[in-house]
């Protein structure tokens, strides 16, 4: 697969949280596998109704992590670096718990912590996450 410069350019950026606004939310995983086969970066994706897999690896899922919230769990499990994509995840993130546990990673932002995507063909942006989740619109 082909490198990606545009996943690479948003990864780049300091944010620990980010919400990408598309109708073709396949296309932006397929840049995130791209990127990951490129770049060796620890990348794992969740689609609404699976576990999370990491990028390369797509017959083996991590355990208890089929529900959004047993993902998160995983992560904040993991005192390492990872890249975490969310499809379809919209409702989930209006959730008061949701929220808090999003804010409060955003907040401990350190080299190593995991950086969340999230796809949908529209992202909330809660109060509490004000400042701490950038949003890009991808046109395709």
């Amino acid at each position: 697969m082909r490198r990606s410069k545009s996943i690479e350019k948003l990864l780049d950026r300091d944010h620990t949280l980010v919400a990408i606004e598309t109708d073709d939310a396949q296309a932006i995983i397929k840049k995130f596998h791209a990127n990951a086969e490129y770049s060796g970066a620890a990348t794992y994706i969740w689609e609404s109704g699976n576990a999370l897999v990491r990028s390369g690896m797509q017959r083996t899922s991590i355990p208890n992590t089929a529900s959004f919230e047993g993902a998160l769990d995983y992560i904040d499990s993991r005192p390492c670096y990872g890249i975490y994509v969310f499809s379809g995840v919209s409702e989930q993130i209006e959730s008061y718990d949701i929220v808090r546990f999003l804010a409060a990673l955003a907040d401990a932002d350190t080299k190593n912590s995991p950086v969340l995507i999230f796809i949908d063909s529209r992202v909330p942006k809660h109060p509490k996450l004000k400042g701490k989740l950038a949003k890009i619109r991808y046109k395709t």
